[in-house]
């Protein structure tokens, strides 16, 4: 190892404000460089980098050679990038949504449907398609079967679920991504058998489909502009 860089991680570590400019201007560039493989507004990429060297400060002392405070660097921008489709619909104030993932996994179709009742405006679940033709975005439609249609609460709020995942699908066509034939798929769901607000289920892909972080942005992107048009905002 490098007497030099020795000397920088040690002075870091102490709380050197040199030794941090060291490592600042080492690595910025190429950070930026990398965020922008995710995300392509600049002013978040700038945000991203910030936050990963501010962290970096707050965690010195625990860096004892450069290759560490590199892997840090790099893994911090990539987390903060990846968190990005979260990041948008907070700000875009959509506080309450449906999110299956760590604690809430364990809900059930009724269970979530119940929750988004009474604590929801919407409620959108996201899946991927377990096909691997790389099909595109659809959503899944109601049935065009009278019995269906017609007992409650499928009744007085089917046209509002059509309504949500039409505007879902503008959005997302907008925002480039590939549509899977009429866009629409008709099927018996739990959720929208017992949804009182405007509810769907869509598909934005299958297993050959591409999951990258770029895509994922783009995804995100065009699910909150079809919540606005939606909603009218």
């Amino acid at each position: 190892m490098d007497t030099r860089e020795v000397d920088i991680i040690q002075e870091f570590a102490r709380g050197g404000e040199k030794a941090f400019r060291v490592l600042y201007d080492r690595y910025v560039v190429a950070l930026r460089y990398f965020a922008a493989k995710y995300v392509t507004d600049e002013d978040v990429i700038e945000d991203v980098v910030q936050d990963a060297f501010v962290a970096l400060w707050e965690k010195r002392m625990e860096f004892r050679v450069e290759n560490a405070v590199k892997a840090y660097l790099y893994k911090a921008v990539r987390h903060d990038c990846l968190n990005l489709l979260r990041h948008r619909q907070v700000e875009n104030k959509y506080a309450e949504r449906m999110i299956r993932e760590g604690d809430d996994v364990q809900l059930d179709n009724i269970a979530r449907t119940v929750i988004a009742n009474n604590r929801a405006d919407c409620h959108i679940a996201l899946h991927w398609d377990s096909t691997t033709s790389d099909k595109g975005a659809f959503y899944m439609s109601v049935p065009e079967t009278a019995s269906y249609r017609s007992m409650e609460p499928v009744a007085s709020h089917w046209q509002e679920h059509h309504k949500l995942g039409d505007s879902l699908l503008t959005g997302l066509k907008g925002a480039g991504v590939k549509i899977f034939s009429s866009g629409k798929m008709a099927m018996d769901l739990t959720q929208t058998s017992y949804s009182t607000v405007p509810s769907i289920d869509i598909e934005l892909g299958d297993k050959a489909s591409n999951h990258s972080a770029a895509v994922l942005e783009q995804l995100g992107n065009g699910l909150a502009d079809g919540v606005d048009l939606f909603f009218g905002n």
